[in-house]
């Protein structure tokens, strides 16, 4: 069986062949950049704030709206 693409058939002597590998892969690391950014774990979550009438309103802290009780285990 005769394979479609050898590395012998491959243009490497030609500029254009590099310019254009050069942009194709430009375009898969531009378009791969949000996952391989959250992979890394680069992306904090970011909150907006909350506001009511204008008025900035506090948030407050998980455990006192939601707070452990004796059976809870601190995981």
């Amino acid at each position: 069986m005769q394979s479609l693409l050898t590395l012998a058939a491959l243009p490497v002597g030609d500029w254009q062949f590099w310019a254009v590998s050069l942009i194709a892969l430009g375009a898969v690391l531009f378009l791969a950049r949000p996952m391989l950014r959250k992979a890394r774990g680069r992306d904090k979550e970011k909150r907006a704030t909350l506001t009511i009438g204008g008025k900035a309103v506090e948030a407050k802290k998980h455990d006192e709206v939601h707070p452990r009780g004796p059976d809870d285990q601190a995981s």
